[in-house]
């Protein structure tokens, strides 16, 4: 778990980045540049402003190739896949060829076993293959239900790996490949990895090179990534389209030493870089080291400590207009708030300009996704269990009332069966201690805590009779099945 938490603390790094022509936190303002000075006021209006944008943007890649194609696949409305057995149909077929293929038992991607051209036959159903070209792996599909003809073009090449020894094991990491998808001549994704550096530290993998680029119609990311010493990894990474749109974040991660197959929690120093869409940038830094120590000193992580530890400043045109804290909400006991205070010393709720952003956004894709807070509700599906009360609830949890929902009901609050339906043979209600099928009981003991059946003979059909009984009927049944007893059993007994 820790050589996992050490290699994907640095690769998180690795994956982010900021604009390469943008100014870094650490930009000064030349001599003979004008410093705009703006209100707090203006401030505000800018952040909205900058805020809308991004919606504006997201709505660019929703509209782009890739997404329309994608949705077009899938049949998405309403956060609903309507064509879902198309797609499952395509892949299924896929997985069942691949089955008849004999692979390498090594742990690596079998692209030499692969290579050729994997075309799919929609009037059967089914896909064929052929051994040409052979450097490559190109599939090709139907990009939608009604499609008559294979109109997507999926392709690998130039694939290149190294094999490295990781956690006893011996694994295989791409080093350099080439993806490529099109649809009808038109490029819709791509990604191109020119490079993958990775240096191998007895049984563990430290990243230390990454360069490449990935193209998601109409926008393309492009990243980089160096260790410029043994103890500081730097990353840069900016995603644009050609209308304006610009996105990036840069970080930095600094470790206490190189040991790293000796590195704890508390040796991760710090992270610190930006974030910034256009002209708005949220400058930050983390004190990852006195926040593990906190966290591991078992006291509660409070807001204060966040305050202590973590500096998020708010900038626009390189012009800090704001900082970012948390406070205790004084109305809800364990929730917080993100306060803004600006350059003039106010400060107010961040929520005024979260909280419509988030709902501009849901706006922007609900044809597509639905409504969010049932896209992200938590439901429990069969065989999954309510965590609060260690319960098993059927097919589907609802969530609220702790009860199952389906035919046949449970009843969360008192565990009581109250559907129509008859209890499912070998189940009871473990908290009236009753008995409520028709059906026998299993062999074996039950309930022998609460006085319930405990032989081994299966429990005659109905309700068991001891459950509701005076002391003085329950003796009488006692002794009549007694009397039904040989007398040697009862001696011996």
């Amino acid at each position: 778990m820790k050589k996992l938490l050490i290699f994907g603390a640095i690769s998180s790094v690795l994956l982010t980045g900021c604009p390469k022509d943008g100014n870094d936190s650490n930009t000064t303002v030349e001599e003979d540049e004008v410093v705009i000075q703006t209100t707090v006021i203006e401030d505000q209006e800018n952040i909205q402003a900058s805020l809308s944008e991004i919606v504006s943007c997201m709505g660019t890649m929703k509209d782009g190739d890739l997404m329309t194609s994608f949705v077009e696949f899938a049949g998405l409305s309403n956060g609903e896949a309507l064509d879902e057995e198309f797609v499952e149909t395509l892949f299924e077929s896929l997985d069942e060829y691949l089955e008849t293929i004999e692979f390498p038992e090594e742990d690596r991607f079998p692209f030499e076993t692969l290579i050729g051209t994997w075309s799919y036959d929609i009037q059967e159903g089914k896909w064929n293959r052929t051994k040409t070209p052979n450097n490559k792996i190109i599939l090709e599909f139907p990009s939608s239900n009604d499609q008559t003809q294979n109109d997507v073009l999926a392709s690998l090449s130039d694939y290149i790996d190294n094999q490295y020894y990781f956690d006893m094991e011996d694994v295989w990491l791409p080093k350099s490949f080439e993806l490529s998808i099109k649809k009808n001549g038109t490029e819709l994704a791509g990604i191109d990895l020119n490079n993958l550096s990775l240096e191998q530290s007895n049984d563990m993998i430290i990243p230390t090179n990454v360069d490449g680029s990935i193209f998601l119609a109409p926008f393309t990311l492009s990243m980089d990534m160096e260790r410029t010493t043994t103890t500081e990894f730097t990353a840069e990474m900016n995603l644009e389209d050609a209308g304006g749109c610009g996105y990036g974040v840069k970080s930095t991660l600094k470790l206490k030493h190189d040991d790293y197959e000796n590195m704890h929690e508390e040796d991760f120093t710090s992270i610190e870089g930006y974030l910034r869409h256009n002209n708005m940038k949220m400058q930050y830094f983390i004190g990852l080291s006195e926040i593990a120590k906190l966290i591991n000193s078992n006291d509660d992580f409070t807001s204060e400590d966040f305050n202590s530890n973590v500096d998020v400043k708010v900038l626009i045109n390189d012009q800090n207009i704001g900082e970012l804290s948390l406070q205790e909400n004084t109305n809800y006991e364990g929730e917080v708030d993100f306060i803004i205070t600006y350059k003039d010393g106010t400060s107010e709720d961040a929520s005024r300009y979260y909280e419509p952003f988030f709902d501009d956004l849901e706006a922007e894709f609900e044809a597509i996704l639905g409504d969010w807070d049932e896209l992200v509700e938590e439901e429990y599906y069969e065989e999954e269990w309510n965590d609060e009360d260690d319960e098993y609830t059927g097919e589907e949890w609802n969530g609220e009332d702790d009860g199952y929902t389906g035919e046949g009901e449970l009843n969360g609050e008192d565990g009581g069966y109250t559907g129509e339906e008859e209890w499912p043979e070998g189940e009871w209600n473990g908290e009236d201690v009753g008995y409520t099928g028709e059906e026998e009981w299993p062999e074996g003991e039950w309930n022998g805590e609460d006085g319930g059946y405990t032989g081994e003979e299966e429990w005659p059909e109905g309700e068991w009779p001891g459950q509701d009984l005076t002391d003085e009927e329950m003796i009488d049944l006692i002794q009549e099945e007694l009397s039904n007893l040989p007398s040697e059993q009862i001696n011996n007994d």
